[in-house]
């Protein structure tokens, strides 16, 4: 174990492993209004790796996994509402897989 701050020997650990490591949430944005006609949009965070990442993504309404929802991008439809949204951005490479979830946007309104 390393001396100091237990964060940062996690990080340190995770980082020699090759596996990736989040240094910044992901991060949804857009109207939360079913009929603003523009989808949400998440950032994928910051992640590091030694090893090349490929993102994933799963979007939540209320909690729950919402069918399909597996794009970087979400076009709210009207059984959202009044719903809390979120997503699930997966970081996975061949040394592991972390998951983060996003901030939270709603209610979302007609």
């Amino acid at each position: 174990m390393g001396i100091g701050n237990a964060n940062y020997v996690y990080w340190q650990e995770a980082a020699n492993s090759g596996a990736p490591f989040v240094n910044a949430m992901p991060v949804i944005s857009g109207p939360t209004n079913v009929f603003a006609g523009e989808p949400l949009t998440t950032t994928n965070g910051t992640v590091f790796a030694e090893l090349t990442v490929t993102f994933s993504y799963q979007w939540m309404k209320d909690s729950i996994a919402i069918a399909g929802a597996t794009a970087n991008t979400y076009a709210l439809v009207t059984g959202d509402i009044g719903g809390i949204i979120t997503c699930v951005v997966s970081a996975v490479n061949t040394a592991g897989r972390i998951n983060t979830t996003s901030n939270s946007l709603g209610p979302i309104t007609a």
